[in-house]
């Protein structure tokens, strides 16, 4: 057992390292821990084989979400959650005024979340509802408060049955799960050449894309990537990729210092109901689907730069 002196040191030097300044927004992890290949679930493998550096190698710090009654704090995101989402369905006008005149533990200036904030709760290791079960769910689309450039007709839905995110008319009625707090940001990025930082999330991006790839392929050629005098790359988990993912953007819903095609991009993040799918970033439509692992698809790599993944197994310890 960890002496109580060294656990002390070992959480608050994990937490310090993890949290960075005030303000930082890491990410957090994805929720999907198992290991695939091209079919089924396996053995997370080690490094130097087939299929490792995806998302269940890499274990980051879990959302520390807090329950507070009827709200739900994330302190990674400086956000409050409506924790039961409102059951009635609603137009996207109409979810708007309801979030705007709500009053939940006597705090208001509730809103509906950008896209941005809401992929930030998919968790990618359940399934109906893809949620972490301090939320009261409903596994119905919920709207964002995101509409398509140029086009107030058109808005994002994100689905909890499974993580999906779509587009849909913003005439039609879906749910919606309030926020209170300010707008997650994009970025900011500094440019480092070749790399993109996301100072937000820690994470160091290639500027450049890769031509499309199986998933298994894109999985390797970022695993033995040696770039920027740096080996730790690694294809990112939908967790991060969303990050990137900016729907007020068009043609290319994405970050201008990025390098980037109207495509589909691969994530590390197996679609864990159907195991031969991964999940891929949506760039010309801003949305979120899966794909079959053979087929060819863009890719980015990424590794942690600020930010510090801290290993479940020490977690486990604490």
């Amino acid at each position: 057992m960890m002496h109580p002196v060294a656990f002390v040191f070992a959480l608050v030097l994990a937490l310090t390292i993890w949290y960075g300044p005030v303000g930082a927004t890491m990410a957090t992890d994805s929720g999907q821990y198992r290991c695939y290949n091209t079919k089924e679930a396996i053995d997370c493998p080690p490094p130097g084989n087939a299929f490792y550096g995806q998302d269940g190698n890499v274990s980051h710090v879990p959302a520390p979400y807090e329950a507070h009654g009827d709200i739900v704090r994330d302190p990674v995101t400086g956000l409050s959650w409506q924790r039961s989402p409102d059951l009635a369905r609603r137009s996207f006008d109409d979810a708007r005024s309801y979030c705007s005149g709500l009053t939940l533990e006597g705090e208001n200036g509730w809103r509906v979340p950008s896209l941005h904030e809401l992929f930030t709760l998919i968790d990618y290791g359940r399934k109906k509802p893809s949620l972490d079960p301090i939320f009261f769910t409903t596994e119905n689309p919920v709207w964002s408060a995101d509409t398509f450039p140029g086009n107030d007709a058109l808005g994002y839905i994100v689905s909890f049955e499974d993580g999906g995110v779509f587009q849909t008319r913003t005439h039609f009625f879906m749910n919606v799960r309030c926020v209170r707090g300010a707008v997650l940001p994009y970025g900011p990025y500094t440019d480092r050449g070749r790399f993109v930082l996301d100072e937000s999330t820690g994470l160091s991006w290639l500027q450049a894309d890769e031509a499309p790839a199986t998933w298994k392929d894109a999985l390797r050629f970022c695993q033995v990537l040696e770039d920027g005098g740096n080996n730790d790359w690694r294809l990112p988990n939908a967790r991060e990729l969303s990050s990137l993912l900016d729907p007020s953007r068009t043609p290319i819903a994405a970050n201008t210092r990025f390098s980037a095609h109207p495509e589909a991009y691969w994530t590390s993040t197996t679609d864990i109901q159907t195991p031969t799918n991964a999940w891929v970033m949506q760039y010309d439509t801003a949305t979120s689907h899966t794909v079959v692992k053979t087929e060819a698809r863009r890719f980015r790599c990424v590794r942690t730069d600020q930010a510090i993944a801290v290993p479940h197994d020490l977690l486990l310890m604490f």
